[in-house]
């Protein structure tokens, strides 16, 4: 859900897994924003079209949720994050909402095979989710391809440094005072640990490969680290 400021001129993008959830809370808490979309949109065949919480800028034009001139006059802020630590959320969430197959729950009760935030389970669920075999992609599944959030927006807000960020943009929209963010939506199963030491080289290679424009785009690397944020 996008949430817009009218009073203030700000219009926020709710990527995932960059700290939307708190940044949200904050700007619909202090400065009466409004979701733009309350539900899922859907097509005459049933496709949804618009999700209902992460939207592109693109898709709120293209849906008429705001119009070029509404969007003349806003800052539109985005958060983004290093794709390496970001990932590893996508995993911990993923295993946090029980989607793991029952087959491969079986699979994994058997000797010698990896357990969850083990380096090679990671590597299974990036291998299946970037660049599937030829039996998930029988199947139907196809490749993750990463989406540009940041695509028309004028100001971006690092994960790892949610605060200043945040205090930056508040500032060009004339928001001088303080406003500490809250910790809402965190993964409660990554806990404090760094995603360097689950990575395998192969993983590493496929995240890389998937991740090359926002990796270019935004200066991160593997070796950065992670810090701060709330998801």
């Amino acid at each position: 859900m996008a949430i817009l400021c009218r009073d203030i001129g700000l219009l926020l993008l709710q990527a995932p897994h960059t700290g939307s959830t708190s940044l949200g809370t904050l700007l619909r808490e202090d400065f009466g924003g409004v979701k733009l979309l309350e539900e899922r949109v859907r097509d005459e065949r049933g496709n949804i079209v618009l999700r209902q919480k992460h939207q592109t800028l693109a898709q709120l034009l293209e849906a008429g949720l705001i119009s070029p001139e509404e969007r003349a006059e806003l800052l539109v802020v985005v958060g983004v994050r290093n794709p390496y630590d970001l990932v590893l959320t996508e995993y911990a969430r993923n295993r946090e909402a029980g989607t793991v197959s029952a087959g491969q729950r079986l699979l994994r009760r058997l000797p010698g095979v990896s357990s969850d935030f083990s380096p090679p389970d990671f590597e299974r669920f990036v291998a299946r989710r970037y660049t599937p075999n030829a039996l998930y992609r029988a199947l139907g599944r196809k490749p993750m391809v990463p989406v540009d959030w940041t695509t028309g927006t004028d100001h971006i807000i690092r994960f790892e440094a949610m605060q200043q960020g945040l205090d930056e943009a508040l500032r060009a929209v004339g928001v001088s005072e303080p406003h500490p963010l809250p910790h809402r939506n965190p993964t409660h199963s990554r806990r404090d640990r760094d995603y360097r030491a689950i990575y395998t080289l192969r993983a590493r290679e496929i995240v890389s490969r998937a991740y090359a424009r926002e990796l270019r785009q935004h200066g991160y690397t593997f070796d950065a680290g992670a810090a701060g944020g709330s998801e």
